[in-house]
């Protein structure tokens, strides 16, 4: 029904598309084969666009490229059509967004547990050897980085007491 030219109410797909909507680009997809053609209107009528070497079709309006994915999405493995951007990049759904952004910011928490563990070990080990650490020398500490504080539990055993501590961070600054 995809092609039916029908001028006569009921109007064909393809007729009411191109002459009445005349909606400027017109794609038909194919989910069992992963067939797509792209068509766009020019002087009135349908035109068969070509696709780029990796079968997908550049949409000028959107800045995107239309194409045919397949993979598996909501437990069904099939062909799909997806985006892709300027670059050729696969831009993802809404779902794999989401599971990105949970990846990351389980990545990010464990990364910051991570931290925060090694800083209170130093902590306690710091407190062990020196003694009362100065406020101002356990802001510098709690601002270390991850480098930084790894170099720092390296060198824990080097402290005698607060001004070798003290000597060790501004030799970071330096």
């Amino acid at each position: 029904g995809e092609y039916s030219m029908n001028p006569r109410y009921p109007y064909g797909k393809w007729y009411f598309y191109e002459q009445i909507l005349q909606v400027p680009i017109y794609v038909i997809f194919d989910p069992a084969s992963g067939s797509l053609e792209m068509r766009s209107l020019n002087s009135g009528s349908y035109t068969l666009q070509q696709p780029d070497a990796n079968g997908r079709y550049w949409i000028e309006s959107m800045g995107l490229f239309l194409g045919v994915w397949y993979g598996k999405k909501s437990e069904i493995t099939n062909y799909w059509l997806r985006w892709w951007d300027s670059s050729g990049n696969l831009l993802p759904w809404g779902e794999e967004k989401v599971q990105q952004s949970l990846q990351q910011g389980l990545q990010q928490g464990l990364q910051q547990g991570l931290q925060q563990g090694k800083l209170e070990l130093i902590m306690r080990q710091l407190t062990r050897q020196v003694g009362t650490i100065e406020p101002s020398l356990e802001s510098l500490i709690n601002n270390l980085s991850v480098a930084d504080l790894d170099q720092l539990s390296e060198a824990l055993f080097d402290f005698s007491d607060g001004s070798d501590l003290s000597s060790w961070l501004e030799g970071l600054k330096g």
